[in-house]
């Protein structure tokens, strides 16, 4: 509406005087003066009509628009008193006091043409249509004040007087004719944004009809409360009815019907042209102005009602038209009570759907016809609203599901704004229970619609708890689920006033449609929407009445015969309910007893059932919900003292050894998560200031941290010795041992103090690498735990940098999680004396760059051989043999369990680096349990090496020893070999049986590649221009070695390997650059290899002879040394003997 003409002819003016005291004869009562040559209206009776603000394509909101109507109404009111005695009336002058019959025809008559010029198009603007709808409201302002300054006891004259006046009012409205049947195309018009500026003729013909529909209402209003003995002709024929009077004294209620009969077919045609989806946004009023009619008509029948006890109020009224749209039978009215001066009610009209119409009717009727001017709640329309539900929810109706989503959407609306209704409540109640199998599911909507089965616990809570509070996603959500909502709003009205009350009236109907028959019956979507409304009434109700009925009816199914689909439900729903105790601080024992048998039982079958793998994944899924769910329960609890331990079934010391890799994971994350949420709560607990039952709170943690250790720990040190563990028992591995800072097992059977738990996933050679690595790496940076380990054994960073170094050989130098692990041993005081020796700078760090191992091997070694005093390398190799002490035993173990080449290698690798450079370390001759012999006899010269070929080498090992093995002998060739025989042993076994192994690089081949011998390259010092002693002494020995084992004939005979040897003496040879070197060989092998060409008949090998004397003697003409070669009698006399002994076999 305009802010200048806010308001339609409404009713009698409103004063301020309390609404029940207001009378509406006082209200309308005129203050007459006495001068007739007044024409002027005075200010207070200025006129409003209708203005149209256009469609009405939304429900109305009470906050925004119907206060501010209402008030506008209240301080308008007033402009329809008239105050004057003489006023003009379409230029008519006019007393109060004089209406004779002509007069009043003449002024009717008008009305009529000014009625016709505005239903002519074409002939008037926008402002003469708006003057013309002004002097018509005039006239009506001068009848009603006719009427109010009438004599209150008429006499004969005066009373024919009134009958004329109201048959004149009858014979207008005749002319007028009904809203109900204004042309399609005016109702489609009627609206505009413009307001009373529109120039369209059917906007100003529709809204001339309210404006006289309602001012006929209201002088009928005051004739009838002015005049209540008055008998008139009755206005209507009811269809159908037997009428056996045609009298009667009741106008306004016969216009009243009228008019509210007009009001409902212009709804109707409108709802005739919409579709479901449209029902809320559409309303039955074709533009705001209809609505305001809506008001007004609701505002005066209560008023009349109020006064009046016997009239009907608005919603009886109502209920009437519904009523009898319901019945559906068009009556016809016979030719002998046909009159066409009576309007018939019902008028004629086509309802394509007459329930869904009533519903909808209701549903926007609502909001704006249940309070006073006010804002105060008066009635609700539950009749009317039952009948409804009866008629939409009988058996022998098929109702869709689009169709009870609207009727759930309109009870909802209704609820919330009406009290609460046992009736509507038991109704639903009867209805859904019986559906609860049902999917409620709408095609048209797609895969949105199915039902949500697989949402978590806390995820069920919250959208149940947010049916309660909000209307998020009210559109998205089934017909069910909107009458969980309908359920909410009814109890939650209820609750306002006498909270539980309406909860008590209605539990005992829920409870009873639920046995164990029922309970069986339920299908997976079945137990979904019980669990559902349930919830939902716990929040409503009684929370434990509630959630203890549900668990006892949960426990009325056999979980073992359930299948998966319905298992779940089942555990999600309870887990729910418990999520909900904990968001009430109240004990779930009960609860959770019922949930740990069913999770043991399962856990039993999954142990037992590895075989059936169906099985098996049945159990599987609904172990999963559980351990989900029980994550969040310890997750979202802030103090763990609501029997969350008891939820800790003993199931999982079953479970954990029959899962797969993939489901431990997941278990051992949820475990970790759960030991986590325990510590933290203590460590908040004992730290936290004034903290009421402190005591009983720890006492509580200190029992579950017992079940922890009694279900948890074990299976965690034992999957810890695995070959392949996954992470995550590191990181509960990591949980507990913080956790043996503050709680230990009560167990003697679980060492379960944080030295014994540090030590064995520290120490124990059998402890995965992987798992230690990553254990060291969450525990090092804990300053409070490694105190507590330097305290209670004092070589911590020992046994650290023994552990990592063992680490390191199962994982390769590059890995994150080593390259982290060394960054923190590398901060150890132990470790910085070590690498000292070679990094002298602490702020260098390119030893962390690559394989830090081998730095750290190179800098144990160089840091022996500065030790200058006995007693100072007596201790340097203690400490370092501290370091390696439990090797050999980790590489065992290490090479018998795993099958991949690439550990493998990397264990030659380092193993190989720390012979090298720290034999002198590892071997004392003194000393039996020294670490080399072992290291060598599990690594280079296994077993199977002397049994004959019977055992063979592992596939796997041989690449590793073919590509590594020179370390090992040239760390072997550091020790004093010449004095002693193991050594010297060691050495010969190698040659021996890696010689023959290996190929040999091809002599014509340029290629250094993979090609080179290991035992070249064990030789490659010795092949600089000025070799070391060691270097050449090692040489010497191999040399010796190859000489006497493969060179030396044998009855003339050749040993099979001479060709292998004499490659390998050839590439020797090639690569020495230091004459006096080969010079030294000339002196060791020349007299065999002479000895050789004798006998010799393949051209290679013939050729291999002269190539490395060649070498030979050139060597020993350059050395300082060669006439003391040549003028040897030794070496002749060698030469000599073996020559002949050759040629008295050699056959010439």
């Amino acid at each position: 509406m305009s802010e200048e003409s806010s308001m339609t002819p409404p009713w009698s003016p409103v004063f301020d005087v309390p609404e029940d005291d207001m009378d509406w004869n006082d209200v309308l009562d005129i203050d007459v003066e006495h001068d007739v040559k007044e024409t002027e209206r005075s200010s207070s009776t200025e006129l409003f009509l209708f203005c149209c603000n256009g469609e009405t394509a939304d429900q109305i909101t009470f906050e925004e628009q119907y206060l501010r109507r209402i008030e506008r109404l209240r301080s308008n009111i007033e402009a329809t008193t008239c105050t004057e005695l003489c006023t003009q009336i379409y230029g008519l002058y006019t007393q109060l006091s004089i209406l004779d019959t002509d007069l009043m025809m003449r002024l009717f008559n008008l009305t009529k043409m000014n009625i016709t010029n505005v239903e002519v198009p074409g002939q008037m603007s926008a402002k003469d249509f708006v003057s013309t709808r002004e002097q018509i409201q005039e006239f009506f302002h001068f009848i009603k004040s006719f009427i109010v300054n009438f004599v209150e006891s008429p006499n004969e004259e005066e009373t024919h007087s009134l009958l004329n006046l109201v048959e004149h009012l009858h014979s207008l409205s005749l002319h007028l004719g009904r809203l109900a049947h204004l042309p399609a195309t005016t109702i489609s018009n009627c609206f505009s944004r413009n307001g009373n500026k529109c120039p369209n003729s059917v906007y100003h013909v529709f809204h001339l009809h309210l404006e006289i529909h309602w001012e006929l209402l209201e002088a009928s209003y005051l004739l009838n409360n002015r005049f209540p003995e008055l008998e008139v002709e009755r206005l209507i024929i009811y269809a159908g009815a037997d009428e056996d009077t045609l009298i009667v004294t009741d106008i306004c209620t016969e216009y009243m019907t009228i008019l509210i009969w007009d009001l409902c077919v212009l709804a109707i045609r409108r709802f005739n042209i919409i579709g479901l989806p449209e029902y809320q946004r559409r309303t039955p009023f074709p533009c705001t102005c209809v609505r305001e009619l809506w008001i007004q008509f609701y505002h005066l029948a209560e008023d009349r009602h109020q006064r009046l006890s016997d009239k009907p109020f608005f919603w009886m009224m109502i209920h009437d038209v519904v009523h009898t749209i319901l019945e559906g039978q068009q009556y016809t009215i016979p030719d002998s009570q046909w009159d066409s001066r009576k309007f018939r009610v019902p008028p004629e009209y086509q309802c394509d759907n007459k329930l869904a119409f009533c519903w909808w009717m209701l549903y926007h009727l609502t909001p704006i016809c249940c309070f006073d001017t006010s804002g105060t709640n008066k009635k609700s329309n539950y009749t009317t609203c039952t009948m409804l539900l009866r008629h939409s929810l009988s058996k022998e109706r098929e109702l869709k599901e689009g169709t009870r989503r609207f009727y759930m959407r309109c009870l909802i609306e209704m609820s919330e704004l009406w009290e609460t209704n046992i009736g509507v409540i038991a109704t639903l109640c009867d209805y859904f229970c019986k559906k609860l199998n049902d999917k409620f599911y709408m095609a048209s909507l797609g895969l949105k619609e199915v039902a949500q089965v697989s949402q978590s616990p806390m995820e069920w809570l919250e959208k149940c708890t947010a049916r309660l509070n909000n209307k998020k996603g009210i559109d998205q959500e089934n017909s069910f689920y909107l009458f969980l909502r309908v359920l909410a709003a009814q109890l939650k009205v209820g609750q306002l006033n006498e909270p539980l009350v309406a909860w008590k009236q209605v539990k005992g109907r829920f409870f009873s449609k639920f046995h164990e028959r029922r309970m069986m019956e339920l299908s997976e979507i079945g137990l979904c929407n019980f669990t559902s409304l349930f919830i939902t009434l716990a929040q409503l109700g009684n929370i434990e009445d509630v959630g203890g009925r549900m668990v006892d009816l949960y426990d009325l199914l056999n979980i073992d015969s359930l299948p998966t689909n319905k298992i779940n439900p089942i555990l999600r729903g309870m887990f729910a309910l418990v999520f909900l105790y904990q968001r009430n601080n109240i004990n779930f024992g009960y609860i959770a007893n019922k949930l740990v048998t069913i999770f043991d039982c399962m856990c039993r079958q999954v142990s037992t059932s590895a075989d059936n793998r169906s099985l098996h994944q049945k159990h599987w899924d609904a172990i999963s919900v559980y351990l989900e769910a029980l994550q969040e329960v310890f997750e979202n609890s802030p103090s763990l003292c609501l029997s969350e331990s008891l939820l800790l079934g003993t199931g999982l010391c079953q479970l954990l050894p029959a899962c797969g890799q993939n489901r431990l994971r997941r278990i051992l994350g949820i475990l970790e998560a759960i030991l986590t949420k325990h510590r933290t709560t203590y460590e908040q607990i004992t730290t936290a200031e004034q903290i009421q039952d402190t005591a009983i709170q720890v006492r509580h943690l200190k029992s579950m941290g017992d079940t922890l250790w009694k279900i948890i720990y074990p299976f965690i040190k034992t999957h810890s010795c695995t070959n392949t563990p996954p992470s995550q028992t590191a990181d509960v591995a990591v949980c507990f041992t913080l956790l043996a800072l503050y709680i230990q097992p009560s167990s003697s059977n679980i060492s379960g103090d944080v030295t014994s738990v540090f030590n064995f996933f520290t120490q124990n050679t059998g402890v995965c690498p992987n798992i230690v690595v990553s254990y060291l790496i969450h525990l090092l940076p804990n300053h409070l735990l490694m105190d507590k380990m330097q305290t209670s054994q004092g070589d911590l960073e020992s046994n650290l940098i023994r552990c990592w170094f063992q680490c390191t050989l199962h994982k390769s130098s590059e890995d994150p999680e080593v390259q982290e692990l060394t960054r923190l041993i590398f901060k150890l005081k132990s470790m910085s004396d070590v690498l000292q020796e070679i990094y002298p700078n602490d702020s260098d760090t390119s030893y962390l760059s690559h394989c830090p191992s081998i730095k750290f091997v190179k800098a144990l070694g160089k840091g022996f051989y500065k030790q200058e005093m006995l007693k100072e390398k007596i201790a340097y190799r203690n400490k370092a043999q501290h370091y390696f002490e439990s090797l050999t035993k980790f590489v065992g173990h290490a090479m018998r369990e795993s099958g991949s080449m690439e550990i493998v290698r990397n264990i030659y690798y380092k193993v190989g680096h720390l012979v090298k450079y720290c034999s002198p370390l590892l071997y004392l001759k003194s000393k039996s349990d020294c670490l080399l012999p072992g290291l060598l006899t599990l690594m280079i010269l296994p077993s199977a090496l002397y049994s004959g070929g019977q055992k063979p080498l592992p596939s796997y090992h041989l690449p590793a020893v073919k590509e590594y093995l020179h370390l090992f002998v040239q760390g072997i060739g550091k020790l004093d070999f010449q004095k002693d025989q193991y050594v010297q042993r060691c050495l010969t076994d190698i040659v021996k049986h890696y010689l023959s192994r290996f190929p040999m690089k091809n002599i014509s081949s340029t290629s250094t590649s993979n090609a080179v011998h290991p035992l070249v390259a064990s030789l490659s010092a010795s092949f600089a221009k000025t070799p070391s002693n060691e270097a050449c002494s090692l040489r010497n020995v191999i040399l010796s070695t190859i000489r006497d084992q493969y060179l030396m004939p044998t009855s003339a005979i050749l040993p099979s390997t001479a060709n292998l040897s004499l490659q390998l003496i050839v590439e020797l040879f090639q690569r020495t650059l230091s004459v006096p070197t080969l010079a030294k060989d000339g002196l060791l092998l020349l007299p065999t290899l002479l000895s050789m060409m004798i006998i010799i008949d393949s051209a290679p090998q013939h050729g291999l002879l002269i190539l490395s004397c060649r070498y030979m003697l050139e060597s020993c003409k350059k050395s300082s040394r060669k006439c003391t070669l040549l003028s040897s009698d030794r070496y002749y006399e060698e030469f000599y003997k073996a020559t002949h002994h050759v040629s008295a076999h050699k056959m010439y």
